[in-house]
């Protein structure tokens, strides 16, 4: 009987616990939705990254902008063209592969998501809601940490901006305990300044 008796308590905690992790994981669900940036996004998904884009110009924008060669790390050549979706691609997966190893912190990690703003108005709406804080001048692309996202607004990035946002990125995933901003901002100095530098040394 006692027996019975422990089976069933066991059986009641399990079905409390199933129940109490599922309302736990909706609660979760819906606050990450919630945090996402309003828009009527679409997505380009690459081998590192989730691209969301509101307007295919943006997206070709971007192409343009990061002129990233995926083998040598020089310029594109402008006769390439950089508006394709497969050469996009290419561009942020090689910009990132890039980032990794001059941090040396190359490990799978989940995709970060990449937002492209059609405007600055866009952008910086979308960063005080996620920061609670204006964007100081001339800030363009920002790396928002529990988005896992990093915000940015396609005409105004280069390839070097775009990799310091990445850095920030890696070593948030990287690091065991999550790194202050001012930390990172560092690492995100190092990899913009030897970004195109084929003998840039470690990071320490």
């Amino acid at each position: 009987m006692l027996g019975f008796v422990t089976k069933m308590f066991s059986f009641t905690a399990y079905k409390k616990l199933t129940v109490l992790g599922t309302f736990i994981g909706v609660l979760i669900f819906y606050g990450a939705a919630a945090a996402a940036p309003q828009g009527d996004w679409r997505t380009l998904e690459t081998k590192y990254m989730v691209v969301y884009y509101q307007n295919p110009d943006d997206l070709r924008l971007l192409g343009s902008r990061v002129k990233y060669d995926t083998g040598g790390w020089t310029l594109f050549n402008r006769s390439i063209s950089w508006g394709s979706s497969d050469n996009i691609t290419k561009k942020v997966d090689s910009l990132f592969d890039r980032v990794q190893i001059l941090l040396d912190m190359k490990k799978r990690t989940p995709k970060i998501v990449l937002y492209l703003f059609p405007d600055d108005v866009q952008f910086r709406i979308a960063y005080e809601n996620a920061l609670n804080e204006r964007p100081s001048g001339g800030v363009n692309a920002r790396y928002i940490p529990q988005d896992k996202a990093v915000y940015a607004v396609p005409s105004e990035i280069d390839e070097a901006s775009l990799a310091r946002e990445m850095a920030h990125a890696v070593a948030n995933h990287y690091l065991i305990i999550k790194p202050s901003r001012k930390a990172t901002d560092i690492l995100a100095k190092y990899v913009g300044k030897h970004l195109m530098d084929p003998n840039a040394p470690q990071t320490y």
